[in-house]
């Protein structure tokens, strides 16, 4: 456990990792801890992407001091890095290595090792770092990547209840109104 091992390196207390356990099962349930210990104060972002590097054996990256070459840049299209929050910095023979604030969405690195048809390294650099990075060598305001992760998220949403509605009407018209009833219950989310 992530927490714990911060407890066990001194860089929190016990108490204070309790104080965000029960944020996470109360007020704050879809944040990582380290997310929440940070908000209350108790940890730095650089603290957590250091724990996260010895934990997950994953080198740190500080895209501010990079100066990563257009070749490399053009590896990933801007929207297709901004989707995926991440910034290509280097090649190693086939592999693309990236930065990203995530190195555990082990879903986001398979569907872009796929779209991108090689494999994907993954360095860590703080979320702030991945901002900055994708502004400043995509041409994108923070703002604008916020906003497109809004739409992407919205767009998501509206597909799924899509979804939902196409596969309702064909349940409705092979199975019977009493077989959708049981399929639109709380087990669809």
């Amino acid at each position: 456990m992530f927490g714990k091992g911060l407890v066990e390196r001194g860089i929190i207390t016990q108490e204070q990792l309790d104080e965000a356990i029960h944020k996470q099962q109360t007020t704050m349930r879809h944040r990582k801890i380290g997310e929440i210990l940070v908000r209350l104060g108790h940890i730095s972002k650089s603290h957590i992407a250091d724990a996260l590097s010895e934990q997950l054996d994953i080198p740190i990256v500080h895209l501010a001091e990079m100066e990563i070459p257009e070749r490399i840049r053009s590896l990933i299209d801007g929207n297709i890095a901004t989707l995926y929050r991440v910034v290509p910095i280097a090649e190693d023979g086939d592999t693309l290595v990236v930065a990203t604030a995530d190195p555990t969405n082990i879903n986001n690195l398979d569907n872009l090792s796929r779209l991108l048809e090689r494999p994907v390294e993954p360095h860590l650099a703080t979320p702030e770092e991945i901002s900055r990075a994708l502004a400043r060598y995509y041409g994108l305001a923070e703002t604008t990547v916020e906003t497109m992760l809004s739409t992407v998220s919205s767009a998501s949403t509206l597909s799924t209840l899509s979804t939902m509605s196409s596969l309702s009407s064909l349940s409705s018209a092979t199975l019977g109104s009493s077989s959708v009833d049981s399929l639109s219950g709380s087990d669809i989310s």
